[in-house]
């Protein structure tokens, strides 16, 4: 006998269902494959919405350096993108912008994306050795530093899309004078702009005063500048 209601098992984990949604896994019910527009829609909605958080997330993380590592810390994570997820996302980007606009060689933009990452670590231990007393643990620690490593990415996309005729205009300018390598125009105005961000994230996050953060970030930078040394090749 009919009891007016059909029951679906869910494809993805089998619970019996009988809602939009599985309430055992949360995957959303689907009867038959989705329309090339219905797939777009998806696409496009899961980019420019994301619940806000990607959105949100890069734009604290631009306009307020250490606030992201400060509100995990916290336990106010919900609203924003997870640190390693949104490293993780960014240095995709930005290392598909390279491919497309520097280098097509395979392996190079791994090679400097490894390269970039160590110099990651190294930070994290250093920050780690100069605050073990501040930090919870070296997590804590990590946690900043992919912050930092994040921001570094979004900046290393907008450098990629905007060196060349940047370099050119400042050439024109008598700014900079000759053919300047792209290349190290890139390495030096990064390392100007995230040694500033390293600086106030640092401190922020921390809580530290000015000239216990403007040390810090004068040994951290040097440290890096010596680590980079066997890392040139690939970067």
């Amino acid at each position: 006998m009919a009891t007016g209601a059909t029951t679906h098992s869910c494809p993805n984990c089998g619970d019996k269902e009988v809602s939009r949604f599985c309430p055992q896994c949360g995957q959303k019910k689907a009867e038959e494959l989705p329309s090339v527009g219905e797939m777009l829609h998806e696409v496009l909605a899961a980019l420019f919405s994301y619940d806000g958080k990607l959105w949100r997330t890069i734009r604290v993380l631009v306009t307020s350096p250490g606030k992201l590592s400060l509100e995990y810390v916290a336990g106010r994570r919900a609203s924003y993108v997870g640190p390693f997820q949104l490293f993780l996302w960014l240095q995709a980007i930005a290392f598909g912008v390279h491919r497309l606009l520097f280098s097509s060689e395979p392996g190079v933009a791994d090679r400097k994306s490894l390269a970039i990452l160590t110099l990651g670590i190294v930070l994290s231990v250093v920050v780690w050795i100069l605050n073990f007393k501040r930090l919870k643990n070296y997590t804590h620690a990590l946690l900043i530093c992919t912050h930092v490593w994040a921001f570094l990415m979004f900046w290393l996309v907008l450098e990629y899309g905007f060196s060349v005729p940047v370099a050119s205009q400042l050439v024109r300018l008598n700014i900079l004078h000759g053919n300047v390598p792209v290349g190290q125009f890139v390495t030096l105005s990064t390392m100007m702009i995230v040694t500033g961000y390293l600086f106030v994230a640092l401190k922020k996050s921390m809580s530290l005063t000015w000239m216990t953060a403007l040390f810090q970030v004068t040994l951290s930078a040097a440290i890096l500048v010596g680590a980079m040394v066997p890392l040139a090749p690939y970067l």
